[in-house]
Parts: structure tokens; C-alpha cells; sequence
């Protein structure tokens, strides 16, 4: 499943996960982010605790010691995680694919 495109741009695989956390703020909760997959100029794939409805609008915040922001984005995929490193059971996690509105902000700090 994963190796269909989702994205036109080039993507940024990370080597290793940044040093900062990430929450993804839905209307009225915050999904826990596991891990992130990959960025683009325009979005950002990412492991969450739970399952998330595609044109789900959302924010993406990230904080670390020196930064705390929060930009705005559109979920446009999703699918439940074929590994799940930091989880003990299969299926209990999912990956969801995020157009940012504001996605150069983020792109920079990572």
C-alpha cells in the first residue's frame, strides 16, 4: 500500500526521528504521533495512535527547546500502519498523509 504514490513532490525520507514532538490537534482532541514517515514541500506522513477520516482538517504541532508552532493542514490519505515499531500489537496504529497549508514553516525546522 505504501508503495503507491500519494504525493507528486519529492519526499524526504527521515533518517531519524526529530528531537522535538508532534501532536496532531484534531477539533476537540490530539492524536498521538509515533513516528514521522516523510515530508514534502507540500505535506507530511505521519504514525498516529488512532484512526483519522480523510478531509479531516487538522493542525500539526511541533515543539522542541526552541520552537512551538502549529500549522494547519487537510488530511488526504490514510491506512492502518504495516509496521508499528512502537506498538505491541498490528493494526493498533495508522499512517495518514497531510497536505499543509503552511508547510515550508515546518519543512524548515526538520
Amino acid at each position: 500500500m505504501f508503495s503507491q504514490i500519494r504525493r507528486s513532490e519529492q519526499r524526504t525520507a527521515l533518517k531519524e526521528q526529530p528531537k522535538g514532538k508532534f501532536w496532531l490537534m484534531l477539533d476537540d482532541d490530539c492524536a498521538d504521533v509515533i513516528s514521522v514517515r516523510d515530508i514534502s514541500p507540500k505535506g507530511i506522513s505521519l504514525q498516529v495512535d488512532r484512526f483519522i477520516d480523510k478531509v479531516s482538517g487538522v493542525r500539526v504541532k511541533y515543539q522542541n527547546d526552541m520552537v512551538d508552532m502549529m500549522i494547519n493542514g487537510v488530511v488526504v490519505w490514510n491506512s492502518p500502519a504495516e509496521t508499528a515499531p512502537s506498538r505491541k500489537e498490528p493494526g493498533d496504529s495508522y499512517m495518514v498523509g497531510i497536505n499543509l497549508l503552511s508547510p515550508n514553516l515546518l519543512y524548515s525546522f526538520i
